[in-house]
């Protein structure tokens, strides 16, 4: 009796862990997961594709990046820095605007600066940045100036 045990044992518990390390890495490299007011943005290394995720749980394959981007309204301080204001003797202000990206517009948004993971900060930075353009791009969306 004792004997059949450890070799069941021996003969499953290779099997077993396997299965955990397989299932761990899976989970690791394929599975993501949007959020509510979020934007899930995929980009397909093998031919340069993007594509939108909506919320949930995906599966991708471990050759496709993910990340996610914000759908809600983000206050932007636009005034001049106050550097500017000890130049001219002006009273420093701050002048808010809401900002956000366009959800139709997110494969343009990344096509201008390219895929890579996005923290609120630069998500912010990139929207600044494109408020002060001549141009706006076509997926900023100003929400309240």
């Amino acid at each position: 009796m004792y004997n059949k045990m450890i070799n069941f044992i021996e003969k499953y518990l290779g099997w077993f862990i396997g299965s955990i390390v397989l299932t761990f890495f899976f989970w690791l490299f394929c599975v993501n997961h949007v959020s509510p007011n979020e934007i899930g943005v995929a980009y397909d290394r093998t031919n340069g594709k993007i594509t939108t995720q909506a919320v949930g749980w995906h599966i991708t394959a471990p050759y496709v990046k993910t990340t996610t981007i914000s759908e809600l309204n983000i206050p932007v301080n636009v005034a001049p820095h106050s550097s500017q204001y000890i130049r001219s003797g002006l009273k420093p202000y701050n002048k808010w605007v809401l900002l956000r990206i366009k959800p139709e517009k997110v494969e343009s948004f990344f096509n201008q600066i390219g895929f890579q993971y996005l923290f609120v900060d630069e998500q912010t930075g990139y929207m600044t940045s494109a408020y002060f353009q001549d141009v706006r791009p076509d997926w900023l969306e100003v929400v309240e100036e």
